[in-house]
């Protein structure tokens, strides 16, 4: 080879490692186009950090022994792996949102495209988090925070690698160690108090590809007894497949339970390394999986767009519709950029000056069209003033409305930082309205009548945090302590009425939290009125809005855009509760406010909503009206 070509060939190809490859990207897919079995098919994306980091420290500790290692030759064959087929999807997404997107979501597509140019889409998407930020599916390149936690690695690892030898070099896989349980413990422990943190960013994720890197120091001894092979083959993929039936994203992730998907990638490493010839390594070593491996990478990038255009396109597909249409697109564009881009740059990228000089360029163009359509603002031309006018309301923020910050706890923030002053008013006779965002949102619309008729109204609530006393809510680590504390404020006040509103759940745990909290409230003789759920769109209402005006459709009614049969069964769950306990009414909102299934959507040219389910402050005044007659009768 030349002086500036890769020094060494790639590592023996391992037909097991593409075999998991196909399981671990098939459970990625298969979850996000709603394989409902699969509720934990995400952890696809830690078995692909497992393997990532078995491979390439294989090949970084093989030319650090050899004296042969180079930081351009690394980072060359990290780009020529990583950037060509990178490049062609998001190009190809840039058009899509170009063509589908209104101003404000091409806004923030270009925004998460410039981050990932950096490789910094985690970093950005974990700052971008909030409970009232688009929905996952209305953000396209939501996918890349994976690369960005991967190149963070691969950017750092190399030189504490060598900087480890060098002052201690028989250490090394000790330091490794601890490092890995360091990040291991601290993501656990963060989960409590910042799960987005523990999710997102590399230092809570290290620990995934330390395990592989871990496993290809070259000290470890691989399995030559085919029977303690093929078990830890087997058990291997018991314990990933497993992971994708066991865990669901409402659990607190990654953290320890992390340890079953990489436990069972490092298993399969282990035990096919040297011998290949058990049950499970002819498994992982098939035809259909390892071409679906080696296609991994391509199709792991097209997927999510694919999902989040599709609901563009097809807001009402449903089911076997929408998955089936949507793997078999994937699959698709997949195999297109395999075999155009991905496998044939591998070939032309051969030389370390053309593979870093075309990745740079590509980065830069992408970065230009980001930076292009952020100074033009979206295009905003391109849509109807009357149309934008409606999508202002994408971005409403509801901090007035819903008394942020005083009476509306965020996220992080504990009862401690309720202004108790403003909250409960020392005026009586008292009512007070406690639950989550679903109940923040009635305030302002409920309070003038409340004062009209003499009461002052009260509020305690928080983000996340149904009034539910014992129900732990792992992304909401605040809610245990809130809700101890507005019961326990509640039961010494002794106000005149108490109002409950969440978004509630069929859980029976949440049913019996609910239950034991009216049965106190009524011990203690205080009145309590549950607010039955409110409506739950498919989309944004703005949205739908947007979308009827550009078309020439004036209609203000939700039409088929109520989603089905989700609300009705928490309604009457949640009412059976109610009715049992003495003492307690049942408000049904959908019935209220949405008679023979039919939503106002709008009112004097401004939403009800601004999301799928929220209020804005106009809404809830239009919509207390019908409420307060049934609260206050």
């Amino acid at each position: 080879m030349g002086a500036h070509s890769f020094m060494h060939q790639g590592l023996e190809y391992r037909p097991h490692i593409d075999g998991m490859r196909a399981i671990a990207v098939g459970g990625v897919v298969l979850f996000h186009f709603g394989l409902t079995p699969l509720s934990g098919g995400f952890t696809g994306v830690d078995v692909f950090f497992v393997i990532s980091g078995f491979l390439i420290s294989k090949t970084l500790y093989r030319d650090v022994a050899g004296g042969d290692f180079s930081f351009a030759d690394f980072y060359a064959r990290r780009a020529r792996r990583i950037v060509p087929a990178y490049v062609a999807v998001s190009l190809l997404s840039t058009l899509a949102a170009g063509l589908l997107l209104y101003p404000h979501a091409l806004r923030d597509f270009a925004a998460s495209l410039l981050a990932s140019t950096v490789f910094a889409s985690n970093i950005y998407f974990y700052f971008s988090a909030n409970y009232f930020a688009p929905a996952a599916h209305e953000l396209p390149l939501l996918h890349y925070w994976s690369l960005g936690v991967e190149e963070q690695f691969y950017l750092l690892f190399p030189p504490l690698l060598f900087a480890a030898r060098r002052c201690t070099r028989r250490r090394v896989p000790l330091l490794l160690a601890v490092v890995a349980v360091a990040s291991l413990l601290s993501g656990e422990m963060l989960l409590r108090f910042n799960p987005e943190a523990a999710f997102y960013l590399l230092p809570f994720r290290a620990f995934e590809l330390l395990i592989g890197c871990l496993l290809a120091l070259p000290g470890v001894r691989f399995p030559a007894q085919p029977r303690i092979a093929n078990g830890a083959v087997l058990l291997g993929l018991a314990l990933i497949l497993g992971g994708m039936v066991a865990l669901s994203e409402r659990g607190p992730f990654p953290g320890t339970d992390a340890l079953l998907p990489c436990a069972g990638a490092a298993l399969v490493i282990w035990g096919a390394d040297r011998v290949r010839t058990g049950a499970g390594a002819r498994l992982l070593s098939l035809a259909p999986l390892r071409f679906v491996g080696r296609i991994s990478y391509s199709l792991y990038l097209v997927h999510w767009p694919v999902a989040s255009f599709g609901r563009q396109l097809f807001p009402f597909a449903e089911g076997w519709e929408f998955f089936l249409g949507g793997v078999a697109t994937s699959l698709l564009f997949a195999v297109a950029i395999y075999a155009l881009v991905e496998a044939p740059c591998r070939r032309w990228l051969g030389t370390v000056p053309r593979a870093l000089v075309a990745s740079t360029a590509g980065l830069a163009v992408l970065a230009a069209l980001a930076g292009t359509i952020l100074a033009l603002g979206g295009f905003p031309q391109r849509v109807e003033a009357r149309v934008l006018r409606m999508l202002t309301y994408v971005h409403y923020r509801p901090n007035e409305a819903f008394r942020t910050g005083t009476c509306f706890l965020g996220p992080r923030e504990t009862a401690e930082s309720l202004r108790a002053d403003l909250c409960l008013p020392a005026r009586r006779p008292l009512a007070v309205l406690w639950g989550d965002s679903h109940a923040a949102h009635y305030y302002a619309g409920l309070e003038p009548p409340f004062a009209a008729r003499g009461y002052a109204l009260g509020q305690l609530t928080a983000s996340g945090c149904p009034p539910l006393p014992g129900i732990v809510i792992p992304a909401r680590p605040n809610c245990a302590g809130f809700n101890d504390f507005a019961l326990a404020e509640i039961l010494r006040l002794k106000p005149q009425l108490v109002v409950m509103a969440g978004f509630w759940s069929v859980d029976p745990a949440w049913l019996e939290a609910l239950e034991q909290a009216l049965s106190r409230l009524e011990a203690a003789g205080i009145p309590a009125v549950v607010l039955g759920p409110g409506p739950v769109f498919r989309r944004s209402v703005p949205l739908i809005l947007a979308d009827r005006q550009r078309a020439g459709d004036r209609g203000v009614t939700s039409g088929d855009e109520l989603s089905a049969g989700v609300v009705e069964e928490i309604d009457a769950a949640v009412q059976a509760v109610v009715t049992r306990v003495p003492g307690a009414r049942y408000v049904p909102v959908l019935e209220t406010i949405c008679p023979q299934r039919q939503c106002p959507l709008a009112a004097d040219h401004v939403p009800l909503f601004f999301d799928n389910a929220h209020l804005t402050a106009h809404g809830a005044q239009v919509f207390s009206r019908a409420l307060i007659a049934r609260i206050l009768p």
